[in-house]
């Protein structure tokens, strides 16, 4: 009795050592099982809200979109012939452009139905059975889950609609891109016309204004010669007053500049027929160093010039009364300022003939001696 009673012992203890050694594995497995339910629970929480609820796909009339059907350089339309740009891209729905689509929203209460995976029997309070099996089919996880399919389904319908919708959304952007890359060309040279035309009109401007300047300067000018006008009128009708005794004096020149042109005229036939001696009867040879008067006019090309003496070198010429006849005396010319090989020497002359009761002298120009053509106002000089 007693061997037996040690054989049942010692079975009794290997069972149990054998059930705990089952009860350590299933243990880890359970542990494993609960680590693994929570982590899907966690994560399917935290999946929920990324995902759209699919309640608000219902279609939306899109705006259209008017678009100028026209070539637009032809600058004779008035009126635009506009059409909806998106009239033939079939079924476009505007809810597909809609950013903000209602998404899930799980929380704890979700976190219990997914950890509600029987049907229990309200009665019992035990798990429902579908033959052999515990019944899942309609549990609050499976109806869940069931949602959660629903709504990704949904999603994936709605993301195929609008990949379905961009190629033909691409083939207009390529139309409405190749119909502005015809026009940027024709803009462009607008542009630059109207900037061309811009630089014109502000050069016209600024020559307009310059003009208008101009016209009230001679405005101002024509004023000033109006009141010059009433000046000068009342200094004609002065000048009236004082014309008889200008034509005395004008009578008297011009009795001289008909003397003068005379002895001219006789100097020229005594150039080209020079007679010898005139003045070999001369008292007189030379003169003090000194200027003597200014040329008056001077003919470089008959080589004669008429010159003012001074009165001291008249009587130095022709004694203190005059009386004696005009001696043949070379004397020299000079200008002031002039830079000649001579310096300021320009050439000499012989005086050859007086003008009867004035200082007027005609002389001949000697060539030989010429540094420049003789001018009025070149001073006479003796060496």
């Amino acid at each position: 009795m007693n061997k037996a009673l040690h054989v049942f012992v010692y079975l009794f203890l290997i069972g149990v050592g054998v059930s705990l050694w089952y009860e350590y594995q299933l243990n880890d497995k359970r542990t494993e099982l609960k680590d693994r339910n929570r982590m899907m629970e966690d994560y399917l929480i935290r999946v929920a809200p990324l995902v759209e609820a699919g309640n608000d796909y219902d279609p939306t009339e899109s705006e259209p979109i008017m678009m100028d059907s026209d070539d637009p350089t032809d600058h004779t339309k008035v009126e635009p012939n506009e059409v909806n740009l998106l009239e033939d891209v079939d079924d476009y729905n505007a809810a597909l452009e809609k950013l903000d689509h209602n998404l899930l929203s799980w929380g704890e209460d979700e976190r219990k139905k997914l950890r509600e995976i029987y049907i229990i029997d309200p009665e019992t309070g035990k798990p429902m059975m579908d033959g052999t099996e515990k019944l899942t089919r309609g549990s609050p996880e499976q109806l869940l889950l069931e949602e959660l399919i629903k709504a990704l389904s949904s999603q994936k319908e709605q993301l195929k609609k609008t990949r379905e919708a961009l190629p033909p959304l691409r083939e207009k952007i390529k139309y409405v891109a190749n119909e502005y890359n015809k026009v940027t060309p024709v803009l462009r040279s607008h542009v630059a016309t109207n900037i061309q035309q811009k630089a014109q009109i502000e050069d016209l401007t600024k020559k307009n204004t310059a003009l208008l300047e101009k016209q009230v300067e001679y405005e101002n000018q024509i004023k000033e010669k109006e009141l010059e006008i009433v000046s000068l009128r009342d200094e004609v009708e002065t000048a009236k007053n004082e014309t008889e005794v200008v034509k005395e004096d004008l009578d008297k020149q011009n009795k001289m500049i008909e003397l003068l042109k005379k002895q001219i005229q006789d100097l020229i036939a005594q150039n080209k027929n020079p007679v010898g001696g005139g003045g070999s009867g001369s008292v007189v040879s030379t003169l003090p160093f000194g200027d003597k008067g200014e040329i008056l006019r001077a003919n470089n090309e008959d080589m004669f010039a008429i010159v003012k003496l001074t009165p001291e070198a008249m009587k130095q010429l022709k004694g203190d009364d005059l009386q004696r006849p005009m001696p043949m005396l070379e004397l020299g010319v000079k200008r002031a300022g002039f830079n000649g090989a001579a310096g300021e020497f320009v050439g000499r002359i012989r005086l050859r003939q007086e003008v009867p009761g004035k200082n007027y002298v005609t002389c001949d120009i000697l060539t030989n001696w010429a540094q420049d053509e003789l001018k009025p106002g070149d001073v006479v000089f003796a060496e």
